[in-house]
């Protein structure tokens, strides 16, 4: 990611957790968010295509974290944490790019299996040791 896209993502995460904080309720549990994240995220002016690098950030960074999953008809509810850090930012980007290098060196060994598996089967006549769950 290129410092410019860096830094704008960076505000895009101040910007959002602002809204969610202003938008926030004191509960028992903390201050909590209850609404809408893609409404929330478009009525700042940004597209959707934001929503899941803004809200991966935050939740790397222990900004916010999810208390009830919403849906069309349901609202989400966000627990409001912590103001984003620029240091937790890049720590949390640095995280999330080691993430992304170990799901795809799985995704290589998965597929390495799966042609594996595919030689056996047409080499025992589509019949392998291994039968898939159901």
């Amino acid at each position: 990611m290129t410092a410019v896209a860096d830094t704008r993502l960076y505000e895009q995460c101040v910007a959002v957790y602002q809204e969610m904080l202003k938008n926030s309720q004191i509960s028992p549990d903390g201050r909590v968010f209850r609404g809408y994240m893609t409404y929330l995220i478009e009525g700042l002016g940004y597209t959707i295509s934001n929503y899941t690098p803004i809200m991966r950030r935050l939740r790397a960074m222990g900004c916010i974290q999810q208390k009830v999953r919403g849906g069309r008809g349901t609202p989400s509810e966000w627990l409001v944490l912590k103001a984003p850090a620029r240091q937790a930012f890049a720590h949390a980007g640095q995280r999330w790019v080691a993430q992304n290098e170990r799901i795809a060196e799985l995704e290589e060994r998965v597929a390495a299996l799966e042609q594996q598996v595919g030689e056996i089967a047409s080499l025992t006549g589509g019949k392998t040791p291994l039968r898939r769950a159901k």
